[in-house]
């Protein structure tokens, strides 16, 4: 829901040895479908989305979150 709120791309990684049990298997049918309700969802390879865009985003870049002073990651 965040990602679709802020226009960003959710890449999924689904390896058969951990998707491919039939409970796992039930629950991304169950995400699909649900990503599926929301309006201007595409679903691609990460080579169609390659090709989607444009030459400054096919390089790795360092990307620094600042996060807020208050927060404490050590928290539980």
């Amino acid at each position: 829901d965040a990602l679709y709120r802020r226009k960003r791309t959710f890449v999924l990684a689904m390896h058969p040895f951990v998707i491919g049990r039939p409970g796992r298997l039930r629950m991304l049918e169950r995400l699909i479908r649900y990503m599926k309700g929301f309006p201007g969802v595409q679903f691609a390879t990460c080579d169609e989305l390659a090709q989607m865009t444009g030459p400054e985003f096919r390089t790795v870049t360092e990307t620094v979150v600042e996060l807020p002073e208050d927060w404490d990651l050590r928290a539980s």
